[in-house]
């Protein structure tokens, strides 16, 4: 690494890698380009700066120079490619264009208040909005941290409230027209998201080493993340609750025999190797099928039934609506969604409330009944002075 290296991060960056001497302690300087060509000159320059004495393990400047070195050092490295990914989008469309330019130390509350004004009236919602002051606050932690800013401008910022997307799920007489109508190659995965609440990426990323038939369970602990160009990445879910062991119903295991002894007859035809390893939904080479191929195949099923404005991520929302209506406790719902909370689920099925709160008060009725409604005297005998 005599004159610096070039990394290819495979995922549309580049990170430029300098060795560097401080104290007799050798450090390693990272930035991250975006091209090929600007990775070459990047590495020049900071050779340069190298040779001159002056290259700087913590470079000043303007915004957009400390955000290439804070997305090398940290983002790449800590966050899921998906965000990685969002990061990598919001910086070099949005901020390096604007609030890029201005010097680090110079960032005020009154530019992000202003930068999120004007992102506003161009046609960006709410929660995009949000997504930009959470990147930004978080930078600006990790600089003040790093004795680059005395303070972050980002806590003296309200980011715009966003609005609560209206929910849409499937009746029950849908579930069943969909699974009626359902491909022989898609019906297998659309049972499943709709009787487990799995995430699309969840699905994908199962392996039969994950299934237990006789058990009637299944362990939740893999997501597909697709990649910027086609490419993708299994990884473990975020949190430890998104980590879980989901109960499967009779049924849901007799299609998953039956996928399963299909599987294996293919396999088996083509001269392939089927075992724990294999996943339950993918190509012959074990690869997993494409996200964008399933909600396309989701979205051409809707539209062939004319059920409209339900996603594939909303048989997550059909089946934990239709279990908190059939009076499933909550905290069960969370458990099998994966929710880090049940704030979260209660949140964000607030809408099923209603009905639970008439179902919980008819219940005090039907355990009180005998004992208490049979004794309560009729209105038109109550004298004021029991009033």
């Amino acid at each position: 690494m005599a004159r610096g290296s070039i990394e290819d991060r495979g995922n549309g960056s580049f990170r430029v890698h300098v060795s560097l001497t401080e104290n007799g302690i050798r450090k390693q300087i990272t930035r991250t380009a975006h091209s090929p060509e600007q990775a070459e000159k990047l590495r020049t320059k900071l050779m340069h700066q190298k040779d001159e004495g002056i290259l700087e393990q913590q470079p000043k400047g303007t915004l957009s120079e400390y955000l290439s070195r804070w997305f090398g050092e940290y983002v790449e490295s800590n966050l899921s490619p998906s965000t990685v990914k969002g990061y990598q989008y919001i910086i070099d469309t949005h901020i390096s264009k604007t609030l890029g330019k201005l010097t680090l130390k110079n960032v005020r509350p009154e530019n992000l208040q202003s930068y999120y004004a004007d992102k506003l009236k161009a046609g960006l919602s709410a929660t995009s909005v949000r997504h930009h002051h959470t990147l930004l606050h978080t930078a600006f932690k990790h600089a003040v941290q790093w004795g680059l800013m005395p303070r972050n401008p980002a806590d003296a910022v309200k980011a715009p409230r966003s609005r609560k997307p209206e929910m849409h799920t499937l009746s029950e007489s849908e579930v069943e027209t969909v699974l009626q109508h359902a491909t022989v190659q898609y019906y297998p995965l659309f049972y499943l998201g709709l009787f487990t609440g799995l995430r699309q990426g969840e699905l994908l990323a199962l392996r039969w080493s994950d299934i237990d038939l006789l058990g009637a369970e299944m362990s939740v602990s893999r997501s597909v993340v697709p990649l910027k160009g086609g490419g993708y990445v299994i990884k473990d879910t975020k949190t430890a609750k998104s980590r879980r062991t989901v109960a499967l119903s009779p049924s849901t295991c007799q299609v998953l025999r039956e996928h399963m002894e299909k599987q294996m007859s293919n396999y088996s035809r083509l001269g392939l190797t089927f075992d724990n390893n294999t996943l339950l939904f993918c190509h012959t080479d074990n690869s997993p099928l494409k996200a964008n191929s399933v909600s396309g195949a989701w979205r051409t099923l809707m539209k062939r039934l004319a059920i409209k404005n339900i996603r594939f991520h909303d048989m997550r929302h059909t089946m934990a609506t239709t279990m908190l209506r059939a009076g499933v406790h909550p905290k069960i719902v969370q458990e099998r969604l994966g929710h880090s909370s049940i704030v979260i689920t209660l949140d964000t099925y607030s809408h099923v409330a209603p009905g639970l709160q008439h179902a919980a008060a008819n219940k005090l009725d039907d355990i009180y009944n005998k004992t208490v409604t049979n004794s309560l005297p009729s209105l038109n005998k109550l004298t004021k002075t029991s009033l």
